[in-house]
């Protein structure tokens, strides 16, 4: 091979590895390495952008998540995301990583419902609604919600059979006719 060709190709593998340890180091720097040492390291401004990674990416302005609301004697209640999704991961929050939002498919619409029956049963039927901030920049407070499907259940053989109602699901779009108006918050008793 061309001494040239060699000398270019290690210098670039050597760049490569600096480059991979350095952004190992800066990924793991603040929640890692930091409280293993105890003491403030040092950041590297070496080829990370100053808005981070996702300076890369397109962001948009708005923002959507879905919301599950219980309903008891007719009336609804917000149930709390880290009750419906209660891991003991570490490092791993599957709220502000919208993980709740992959139950407004259909696909999964009858095994959510089953779950939800078997987690809270109190509840007689529950609500899954989509709910979107459509612009964060420009109106922060302006919250659009729809229905995405109503689970209800058939007593069968002393087991509480799932059925899906997307009845009153609403194609999404921005009108505030469409969207859901939910009554007060019950409390739901301790005995529950």
């Amino acid at each position: 091979m061309d001494k040239k060709l060699i000398a270019r190709n290690t210098v670039i593998s050597i760049f490569v590895a600096v480059w991979i340890v350095v952004f190992h180091y800066e990924s793991t720097r603040h929640f890692y390495l930091e409280p293993f040492l105890k003491r403030a390291l040092p950041k590297m401004r070496f080829l990370f952008p100053p808005a981070g990674w996702i300076m890369f990416f397109n962001v948009g302005d708005n923002y959507g998540n879905a919301e599950v609301y219980g309903v008891k004697d007719g009336r609804t209640q917000l149930i709390d995301p880290h009750q419906i999704l209660l891991t003991r991961a570490i490092g791993y929050d599957n709220i502000h990583r919208n993980a709740l939002s992959t139950v407004l498919s259909r696909d999964v619409a009858n095994n959510f419902c089953a779950f939800l029956k078997r987690k809270f049963p109190y509840f007689d039927s529950f609500l899954v609604t989509y709910v979107e901030y459509p612009s964060l920049v420009e109106r922060p407070f302006e919250r659009q919600q729809a229905i995405a499907y109503e689970c209800k259940y058939l007593r069968q053989a002393g087991r509480a059979i799932p059925q899906v109602d997307y009845r009153f699901a609403k194609v999404f779009v921005p009108a505030k006719s469409h969207f859901l108006e939910l009554p007060t918050r019950v409390d739901i008793p301790a005995s529950a």
